[in-house]
Formats: structure tokens, C-alpha cells, sequence
């Protein structure tokens, strides 16, 4: 129902208004269902200005509660309904007056309506609140907000702050910390943001004591890690201020929560040097004490800190022993603790200790912890003390560390025993009597061992089939030389640019442009963008009368493509928009360039960061020049990415030795989750480990086997694909920033594409779209629009490459509709390479899309791109016996053979030589066919066809990243992983809202109904929700959005429904497990294949 508003009528609400109390509240009631029904737009056509004064005089005036209320919700409704409305509010006073309503706490219900006029106006006329009113209304009646106001409240404060800050907002501060350390999970991130904008507001030795307390007991629940080390550092200037370090003898919990908070791990290592610098202002120092280069902390106020250090011991070795960071104040802290308490350390500690001693700016601070240890052997057993050298000590501290070297050697004495590795490894039983010993990795490196092991592993002529008892061995060496690497940490990085895409986008590259004899000087391009927004920009330059958006829409209209997409839902707004679309509609005028930089050539489709980033070696050098880009008419294929030598110091000898083992027994597993954790805190500086510039990506592509997949796919999100992909990665995977404080933007182009015509539009989407571009795909006369359809599009047209008409796939069975190979699908002799160029750019389509295709691709496929292709003969070469092993078997069997014609097996029209239909295979030329078969199977024409596949995907993602998996895993990218559901896993990763919570009977029912479905079944459910009948890699708990189960009100007898655009199923309260069993099966049965189904 939507009312609406004449003239007559809207004189009659004024002249209500102006009336007595019953009249006015009349007019109220007309106006706020006006509102509420959709009819406040009709108040456009007249002048507001009188009707605002009159509503704010309700308000102002001694009407009754029920008119202030009503009045107050008028006022909001007609804001957010008509925002030119708010200049005559304000005019009327209205801030001041709704002001003094939440101050005078009239009612609940009044003060709530008042805090939404207040945010509505904040986001027209912020700066107008702090002037006239501050924020004291926004934190004052905090308390009988209901949540939902609660967090509008400290929004509007936001917005005000962000506008205009005072120093009288300081008045505040105890308020909003009180407020963080009170209030539920969904306002601490707003309690945050308005606590740190009015701190800014405060001078630190203004700040009382109480406060500090409200951030001990909030800090550790705070989810954005930029906060969590902004507020650690203004905490630990307010415990200086005001000396209230004691504070943290009643909450020591507060140190383990903050240190392991998963929701800020980027910063991690930040926090945790902080955390120490707490914990170094508690302790007492050592006694003896140490020099100051080892103990520089000032002394100590804070008294009765016994019970406090040797609590705070487990930590403190907890964080040295998961490598934290601030080896430097850990190792300190624990020293003076050592004081009051001698634990036992294990060997997992000393080995720790040890590895961090290859650092030598901390041997001085290793040597100061082993003076106070009382038992010395498990660090004197391994050699350690001889082996330090103070001459590679600073010449303020050689003196020292020689004395205190003498000092624990002597202590030791005789009872040292030290472990001589003069060891020879000549023999695999050499190798086996090594690992028996169970050496830390210290010893293994750096005496040598280590080296001489790699030395023996590469150079040796060791059996085809390694013994047991080896391989176990090179199990224990591996697993030893990944603990070394965990103890070299890389330097923090910070990022020169910025690490959001605001930053990234408003940062403007200068570059000059040539073309013919057309030159621009100084033009400045977002970093963000591919080469086609310069490629736009020229055009409209050098032709405006062709090149425009006028003639753009006439060539829409006359292209094939008109019906795909519609101009009008395109937002011309940039350059790259308008490049692309004029490449896909082929405007008249519009030429296509190549673009030159320093002898290399790119298409206009390259990432303008990919070319900065292969012209230049270092971030430095990118940034202190200014290239000249010299564009010609053409087209050409993308460069690969240049994947750089560098490796992180200290890295080498390690490395190298897990290479070795790895090359030559490929089972052991040298794979580490905490190396994989390490370095993917590394990757989120943008600019640095998407341009390769940085260690720890590099170190990903020279030793993949290092990391688990999940890390491995991070990267080669961000080291492969467009800027506004890397940040969007950085932002959700890395650094964890919640949805509505996301920023990366990814340009999608609006398509419609006809599900009876899915070849026709799919390939008409694959050939005319400029490649790099991403679609957003919904089914003409249907409802559903976003990542569902998009999805199935995805599933639908790779489907369609699997037809045996297509002639693409050997087939095992002619009588299917799809192709079918037992060990997957791989190229037939007679595939079409145009065809494979496009299933190249669907594949890699749909993996920067997110979106997986349905074909069961061998792993062969891609052990020939990786391998066959190169000119280099290797062992790893695909065979016939890897593609069909049946089909080989029959090869082998001449006499089977003999009396066929010189045609491929299956394929009568393809004759191996030229007449070979009336060439009959005899014992005398069977040889000759036999190698003619096996040359169109593996050799001549499907060389071809995969560099038109690898071309193909190369388009959009250079195809050398895909180096980072084996191919079975790229199956995976390409197709999904199958899992096993269990409640407890539905329960982690399935969101639950609107009517159900996880406590309701339905949704156990549900639960158990998921984890007892077969594969059919699952594959069933995932298909009705997602669209794809696979899930993402890492299954569930990486789908996005996430699966959300609501209730339907309906009953037995109705089905669940989808929105698949939002991963959303809707499911009603269905009496038993069993109706709901029946109810399912039969829906996801039925009703796929349509988005209209909801």
C-alpha cells in the first residue's frame, strides 16, 4: 500500500499542526503513515521549510509525551525520506532542541528517536552537531539506550568527531571508556572508534587512572589489529602518566589474551613488543644486575610484583617459544623472573634458544639469561659456548660477553660434555646413524652437518626405491630444518604506499604517454587500474568526436552483445569502464593499443602495478621514476611475471637441504603450518609481495613445498591477479577486516546471459569481453542476480565444453551425454586449439571470479602443460600409460593391432599418415603405427592445442603462478574439494538467523541431516544453495557469503527455499526430522536449475 499527498492535503497537515492538541496529533498520524507508506516523496513538490518549524515545535512545546514522540519520529522519517529537509531543520534549531530531550531523559522511546534525528543529521551536517551541541548527548543517557541505539549513538558521535574535534570532547573520555569496557561485541568496534577520537582530543596527563583500568579489561576483546596497537600504545603513556602499572597485577590474564588474540594477528609482533615493554616495566630486575645495553628499563615503582613474575613466567616462554617476535624483551623479561623461579626447560626450549642464538645481536642477551640459570647442561651439552665468537659482538659490549663467556665455561667445567660432529656422511646408513642422534638443528647447520648431508643427497647415486629406515631418517633431518627456519624472522614491513585501496586508488602514478605524434606529459594514472583506462583516456584525447559516450551507446545497440549487456545498467564513471566497453561493443574510431616500456610490450589488459612492477626491480627504484610509455596500433600476448632471486638471510643452507630431500623422496613431508603462518604475515603489504618484490612471496614460488595450500592460495591471489583483487585478499584473508569496513572494490560488469542459449551467449561473453574484466551474470527472466547465477553460468558453460560434439575430450563412452575418461579428461587429437583457447579463459574466469567449473580434468592435463611443453626432456613427462593406461595396455598387445587401417583408434576420419584409410597395419609396419599413435596422443597437434589452453588462461593469470600447486591442486582451484560434514563442523561454519538459533531443535535436525547425506546428496545441497555443486577450497568455512539457515513461516507441507545470490537457505518449522528429510531431498532434487525457486 503506498498513500500519497496532495496539495489539498498537505495544507490541511499544516493547518492540523498549527491547530490544538487533538488536531495536532491528527495531523501527526496523517503524516507519520505518509511516511511510513512510502508517500513522503510527494512532500518534494512543496516548501517543507513551515511543516519542519511546526514538528519541532511539537517537541519544543508542552504537548504530551505521546505528541513528542510521534513529532520525533515525523522528523526522522522525513530526513531519511527527503535529506533536503534537514537545511530547515537545523533551521529551526532542531539539534538543540532534541539535545536537551536526551538530556532531560523524558522517555526512552523519545530519547531513542532523538539519537536517530541526531545520526540522520550527522550524515548531512555533522560539523552543525559539534558545534552547536558536542557529544555529550551521545555518551550522557548511553545507559537506557536500547543496543541497537546504542550503536547508532556512537556512530552519530563518529561522525561528528571525524568532522569537528574539540577539546572540551576530552570531558568524555572516562564516559566512552567506561562504555568499551561494558558493552556487547557489536558495539566495542564503534565504542573503539569513539574512544581514539576522543583521545585524540586529551592531553595524556589529563587522563585518569580509572580509564586505564576500562582499557586493560576492553583491549583484549578489540578485533582490528590498527586499534589494538593504537590503544596499546596510549595505554601504556596513560600507565606512565599516571603510574599505574600495579594495575596489572589483579588482571594478568589481560597479557595471554591480548598476546593471542586471533583476530589480530598481522600485528602481532607489534602487540607483542608492547605486551613486554608491560611486563619489563613490572618485574624486578635482575640481581645481580646486568649492563644497561641488556637492561636499559628504568626502575621500578611498582611494589609486591612477586606473585605477578612468577605467574607471568609460562608466558614469557610461551611467546619465545612460538617465535612472537621482541626475541630481544622476551629473553630479558624471562631473565628477571629467573630470579624469583627455575623451571625446567624441555628440548624443544633449549633448541629454541639456540636457533635464536644464530642472531647475533642476541647472543648478549642469551649469555645475560644464562647467567642466572642454575642448571647449565642442556645449553653447554651441544657446544654452544665454544662456538660464540665476541669479536662479531658490538665493541661497546665484546668485553662483556668474553667475561661472561669465561664465566659460564667455567661453571660448567668438566661436567660440560660436549657432542663432537666431526661426521662423515657417506652412506645411507651414515644418514640413518645422524638421525638416531636427534641433533638440534643449531648443531646440524652450524657445524656443517648440514651441508655435507645436502653435498651427499645431490651428488650421490642412491636406489630408485629408497629403504624404509632412510626415508625415515630424511623425515627427522626435514622435520629439524623446518624448526630452523622458524627461527630466523623477517623484518617488518611497511608498506610505501598504503595498505587499502583508498590509498592505493588515490595515489597517482606520473607517466608520460607517446602515440604517433600525439605526446602527454605528466599524466597521473591510479595504481589500481589496468593499461585499457590509458588506452580510453588517449582515445578520447587524439578523437572526441568519434570516441564519446554518445557513439558508445549507438555501437551497443548495433553490436551481437546488445542483449548481453544493456548500456544503460553500465556506470560510465572511468576510463577503464568505457575501455572496455568500447572493445566489446567495437566502437567505430576506438583503437585497440600495445604499450611499450623499456623494450617490453604489453596489451591493454595488463595490470598497469604488473608492468610498473616487471620494468622496475625495487619498490624504490618504481617510485623515483618516471616512465615513458610508447603505445601502437596491435594486439600481443601478456609477458610472464619475473619471479625474483631473492631469499630470506640465513635462509640458504636449510633450504638447500630440504631441496635436496624433497627432490630425490618426494613423500617426505616437509611442509610446516607455523612457516606457512610466518610468511603469510609478510604478505600483507600490498605494493611489496604483489610486485614480488618481497622475500617471503618469492620464497612461496622457489620452495612451494614449504607450505600448506591454503597459504599457497593467498599468495597466488596476490601475486598473480589485479591490485583491487590483492587488496580485497589482504583485506579479508590476512588482515581480517570485517565487512563493513571493507574497501576494496571490484569492478564488475553487469551481463545477462539466456540459460537456453548458454554456448551461444557463453562463448559470445568469452570472445568479445575483454578478458581481464569480471562479470556479474544473471539469467534473463529470472529473479536471482549475483554470485548464484554467477556461479552456475560458470557450471552451465563449462558443462557444455565437455559434449562429445565438441570433439574436445578422448571419450570412453560415446553413448553419454558428457565425455568420460577413468582417469579424467584429457585433449583428443582432434581438439580444436580455438576451442581450448576459450575453455583457457573460462578456467581462469572463473578462478579470479571465485566461482569453480564441473570438469573432471585429469591431473595429466596439467603434468603435460607443466612438463611435455617444455623442450627439455624430464622424467615427469606425461605418457600414454598416465592418460588412458587401457589404451596403453592394447598398444603394447601388435598382434591385436595387426589388420587395422592407419587411422586413430576410435577416430575413423583421422588418418596417422597420409591414404592411411587404405593402409592395413601388418606385421612389417606395426612399429610404424604403434609410434603414430602415440605422437597424436601425446605429441604434434596436442602440443597445439594445451598452448592454446595455457594462452588462453594466460589472458587473465599468468599461468606460470599456477607453479605454486601440483596439478592435482589445481584441480581443486578449478573444481572445488569435497568434505566430510560433521555437526560439529556444520555448527562452526554455517550461520544461523531470523527465527533459529543454534539451540533449536530444527537446526540439530538439520545438522544430522547434512552429516548423514551421501556424496550425491551433499553435492545435491550445495548445488540448490551455492549453484555450484562444489564448494570453494577450504569447503565451508570459505564460502562467501557464508551459509545462512533462516526460518520460513510455513509449514509441513512447503519446501525449503534458496536465495542463492546470498548463499541463503530458508527452511520452515517443520514438525519432525523426518518431514524435514523428505521435504529436503525432494527440493534439492527438484529444484535446481532456475532462480526463481525462492
Amino acid at each position: 500500500m503506498t498513500l500519497s499527498l496532495d496539495m489539498n492535503g498537505y495544507s490541511d497537515v499544516i493547518r492540523k499542526l498549527r491547530g490544538n492538541s487533538n488536531e495536532v496529533m491528527s495531523g501527526l498520524e496523517i503524516l507519520s503513515n505518509l511516511l511510513i507508506f512510502g508517500g513522503g516523496s510527494d512532500l518534494g513538490k512543496y516548501n517543507v521549510q513551515e511543516l519542519c518549524a511546526l514538528l519541532v515545535n511539537v517537541i519544543r512545546s508542552n504537548y504530551t509525551l505521546k505528541h513528542k514522540e510521534l513529532s520525533g519520529l515525523c522528523i526522522h522519517n522525513l530526513i531519511e525520506t527527503l535529506p533536503l529537509s534537514s537545511k530547515f531543520f537545523i533551521i529551526s534549531n532542531v539539534i538543540t532542541v532534541v539535545n536537551k530531550c536526551i538530556l532531560d531523559r523524558e522517555s526512552n522511546d523519545l530519547v531513542d528517536t532523538c539519537i536517530q534525528i541526531l545520526n540522520s543529521l550527522s550524515k548531512i551536517s555533522p560539523g552543525t552537531i559539534g558545534e552547536k551541541i558536542g557529544i555529550e548527548c551521545f555518551v550522557s543517557c548511553f545507559d537506557i539506550l536500547c543496543p541497537a541505539t546504542q550503536r547508532v549513538s556512537l556512530q552519530t558521535l563518529i561522525n561528528v568527531a571525524n568532522e569537528l574535534l574539540v577539546p572540551s570532547y576530552s570531558d568524555f573520555i572516562v564516559n566512552i571508556s567506561h562504555i568499551m569496557s561494558t558493552c556487547d561485541d557489536k558495539t566495542l568496534p564503534l565504542a573503539t572508534q569513539s574512544f581514539i577520537l576522543v583521545l585524540r582530543t586529551t592531553k595524556p596527563t589529563f587522563v585518569p587512572r580509572e580509564v586505564a583500568h576500562d582499557l586493560i579489561i576492553s583491549l583484549p576483546k578489540v578485533t582490528d589489529d590498527n586499534n589494538t596497537v593504537f590503544l596499546l600504545k596510549a595505554l601504556q603513556v596513560i600507565l606512565n602518566t599516571t603510574n599505574s602499572y600495579d594495575l596489572f597485577l589483579e588482571n594478568i590474564d589481560f597479557f595471554n589474551n591480548i598476546c593471542y588474540n586471533p583476530n589480530t594477528i598481522q600485528k602481532r609482533t607489534e602487540i607483542v613488543g608492547i605486551v613486554l615493554d608491560f611486563i619489563l616495566s613490572i618485574v624486578p630486575p635482575p640481581n645481580p644486575p646486568l649492563p644497561k645495553f641488556l637492561w636499559p628499563y628504568d626502575k621500578k615503582t611498582v611494589t609486591n610484583t612477586n606473585e605477578f613474575t612468577k605467574k607471568i613466567q609460562p608466558l614469557i616462554i610461551n611467546l619465545i617459544k612460538d617465535r612472537l617476535g621482541s626475541e630481544d624483551k622476551a629473553i630479558s623479561a624471562l631473565t628477571a623472573t629467573l630470579c624469583m623461579n627455575q623451571p625446567p626447560f624441555d628440548q624443544e626450549f633449549v633448541t629454541i634458544i639456540l636457533g635464536i642464538s644464530q642472531n647475533q645481536s642476541l647472543i648478549p642477551n642469551v649469555l645475560g639469561m644464562l647467567l642466572y640459570l642454575k642448571d647449565l647442561a642442556p645449553f653447554a651439552a651441544n657446544g654452544f659456548l665454544n662456538t660464540v665468537d665476541p669479536k662479531n659482538q658490538l665493541p661497546n659490549q665484546r668485553n662483556w660477553v668474553n667475561k661472561t663467556l669465561n664465566k659460564l665455561r667455567k661453571r660448567v667445567g668438566i661436567k660440560a660434555e660436549t657432542i663432537s660432529l666431526d661426521i662423515n656422511i657417506k652412506t645411507m646408513d651414515d644418514v640413518i646413524n645422524l638421525a638416531s642422534q636427534n641433533l638440534p638443528p643449531f648443531e646440524l647447520i652450524s657445524n656443517g652437518v648440514a651441508t655435507k648431508l645436502t653435498k651427499f643427497l645431490t651428488t650421490s647415486f642412491l636406489p630408485r626405491t629408497l629403504p624404509e629406515p632412510f626415508l625415515q631418517a630424511l623425515q627427522i633431518i626435514a622435520d629439524q630444518m623446518k624448526i630452523s627456519l622458524t627461527f630466523y624472522q623477517l623484518p617488518e614491513e611497511v608498506d610505501p604506499i598504503g595498505e587499502d585501496f583508498d590509498t592505493f586508488s588515490d595515489f597517482g602514478y606520473p607517466i608520460d604517454i607517446i602515440f604517433e605524434d600525439h605526446t602527454f606529459k605528466d599524466i597521473s594514472v591510479d595504481l589500481t587500474t589496468d593499461l585499457v583506462a590509458i588506452e580510453a583516456w588517449v582515445n578520447q584525447q587524439i578523437n572526441p568526436s568519434m570516441v564519446n559516450e554518445k557513439n558508445l551507446k549507438r555501437a551497443m545497440n548495433r553490436s551481437d552483445m546488445s542483449g548481453i549487456i544493456y548500456f544503460q545498467e553500465q556506470k560510465v564513471r572511468s576510463c577503464s569502464t568505457f575501455g572496455y566497453l568500447a572493445r566489446s561493443f567495437g566502437l567505430k574510431g576506438y583503437k585497440e593499443f600495445t604499450f611499450s616500456l623499456d623494450g617490453k610490450v604489453y596489451p591493454a589488459l595488463e595490470p598497469f602495478w604488473h608492468v610498473l612492477t616487471t620494468a622496475y626491480d625495487n619498490i624504490d627504484s618504481l617510485l623515483d621514476n618516471h616512465p615513458t610509455f610508447v603505445l601502437k596500433v596491435g594486439d600481443c600476448q601478456r609477458p610472464s611475471r619475473k619471479f625474483r632471486d631473492i631469499l630470506p638471510q640465513n635462509y640458504g643452507i636449510p633450504l638447500a637441504l630440504l631441496s635436496a630431500i624433497k627432490n630425490i623422496a618426494p613423500t617426505v613431508d616437509c611442509c610446516s603450518n607455523q612457516i606457512s603462518n610466518l610468511m603469510l604475515q609478510h604478505l600483507s603489504c600490498p605494493s611489496m609481495s604483489s610486485s614480488l618484490y618481497n622475500e617471503a612471496v618469492n620464497l612461496f614460488y622457489s620452495h612451494p613445498f614449504l607450505f600448506n595450500f591454503e597459504s599457497r592460495f593467498i599468495a597466488f591471489l596476490i601475486s598473480s591477479l589485479d591490485m583491487p583483487t590483492v587488496l580485497h585478499t589482504v583485506e579479508t584473508q590476512l588482515t581480517k577486516v570485517s565487512d563493513d569496513r571493507q574497501k576494496a572494490k571490484i569492478f564488475k560488469m553487469k551481463v545477462h546471459a539466456n540459460r537456453n542459449k548458454i554456448v551461444e551467449d557463453g562463448k559470445k561473453i568469452l570472445q568479445n569481453l575483454p578478458a581481464t574484466l569480471r562479470i556479474d551474470v544473471d539469467f534473463v527472466g529470472e529473479m536471482g542476480f549475483g554470485i548464484g547465477p554467477t556461479q552456475e553460468f560458470y557450471t552451465l558453460l563449462s558443462r557444455e565444453f565437455c559434449r562429445p560434439i565438441r570433439g574436445l575430450w578422448r571419450n570412453s563412452d560415446p553413448e553419454s551425454e558428457f565425455v568420460y575418461s577413468p582417469m579424467g579428461l584429457f585433449p583428443s587429437p582432434v581438439a580444436n586449439p580455438k576451442e581450448m583457447r576459450l575453455f583457457g579463459i573460462l578456467c581462469a574466469r572463473a578462478i579470479a571470479a571465485n566461482c569453480l567449473i564441473d570438469v573432471p580434468l585429469s591431473e595429466s592435463f596439467f603434468k603435460y602443460i607443466t612438463y611435455n611443453l617444455k623442450k627439455k626432456q624430464s622424467a615427469n613427462q606425461v605418457t600414454i600409460d598416465d592418460i588412458d593406461p587401457t589404451f596403453a595396455s592394447s598398444l603394447n598387445d601388435k598382434e591385436g593391432l595387426i589388420g587395422l587401417d592407419f587411422t586413430y583408434p576410435g577416430l575413423p576420419n583421422l588418418e596417422l599418415k597420409k591414404g592411411g584409410k587404405d593402409i592395413e597395419v601388418t606385421a612389417e609396419n606395426v612399429d610404424e603405427y604403434v609410434s603414430l599413435v602415440k605422437e597424436f596422443t601425446i605429441s604434434g597437434k596436442i602440443k597445439d592445442v594445451m598452448r592454446a589452453f595455457k594462452d588462453g588462461f594466460s589472458q587473465i593469470i599468468p599461468y606460470d603462478s599456477l607453479s605454486l600447486f601440483s596439478p592435482k591442486e589445481i584441480i581443486i582451484l578449478l573444481c572445488g574439494s569435497t568434505e566430510k560434514w560433521t555437526k560439529e563442523y556444520l555448527a562452526a561454519n554455517v550461520k544461523i538467523e531470523h527465527g533459529y538459533n543454534s539451540n533449536s531443535a530444527e537446526i540439530n535436525n538439520l545438522f544430522e541431516i547434512l552429516s548423514e547425506m551421501n556424496d550425491d546428496e551433499r553435492m545435491n545441497f550445495v548445488n540448490f544453495v551455492t549453484g555450484s555443486s562444489k564448494l570453494p577450497i577450504g569447503g565451508l568455512a570459505n564460502l562467501r557469503p557464508k551459509l545462512t539457515i533462516a526460518r520460513k513461516d510455513d509449514g509441513d507441507n512447503h519446501l525449503p527455499s534458496v536465495m542463492t545470490c546470498t548463499n541463503y537457505f530458508k527452511m520452515p518449522a517443520y514438525s519432525s526430522k523426518e518431514v524435514m528429510r523428505e521435504k529436503i531431498l525432494f527440493a534439492i532434487s527438484n529444484g535446481r536449475g532456475v532462480f526463481s525457486f525462492s
